[in-house]
């Protein structure tokens, strides 16, 4: 069987499943999904865009900061080109180049303790690289574990998601 459908299977049967159970544990691995509220920095990305740290909205004065959060949270290790960024996300030029050292010097104001922007070689990324989050990514990790849930877990994963989405777009 594959892994999802022995895992649904498996859930489904309940405690008569124990072997199978120990059997699907190490043979499968569990997706990495983003958990609500253990990333210091949260990207509000459905409804008002809000950057929240630890929990709480914080004010940039900004309004390309989110924007910028936004881009370094769905980077890989090796973070975004700052040419790249004043060019595409702050309008290219000199202006460009000013306007996004501007956000990330406001940005780096809001930061928690252990949190920072990263720049080196011309790349800019978030240190470490998994300090941020969006409500993007909270909800594509929520649809993805209710695609292995069933019964009340999945309809309580897919609440959670359809609550989320809910601010708006």
């Amino acid at each position: 069987l594959f892994p999802d459908v022995l895992r649904r299977r498996v859930d489904a049967a309940g405690e008569a499943s124990d072997p199978w159970r120990a059997l699907l544990q190490t043979t499968t691995a569990q997706p990495t999904l983003p958990v609500l509220g253990h990333t210091p920095i949260r990207l509000r990305t459905f409804g008002t865009a809000v950057i929240e740290v630890h929990g709480t909205p914080a004010r940039v004065g900004l309004g390309k900061a989110v924007e910028l959060a936004v881009y370094l949270a769905s980077a890989d290790r090796r973070g975004i080109s700052r040419d790249w960024l004043a060019r595409e996300a702050f309008g290219g030029g000199e202006g460009g180049h000013n306007y996004l050292r501007q956000t990330i010097h406001r940005l780096r104001r809001i930061l928690p303790q252990g949190v920072e922007l990263h720049s080196a070689g011309g790349q800019l990324s978030w240190a470490p690289v998994d300090a941020a989050t969006t409500d993007d990514r909270v909800f594509e990790g929520l649809i993805a574990r209710a695609r292995i849930e069933v019964g009340s877990r999945r309809l309580d994963t897919l609440r959670e998601a359809l609550v989320l989405v809910d601010a708006g777009p």
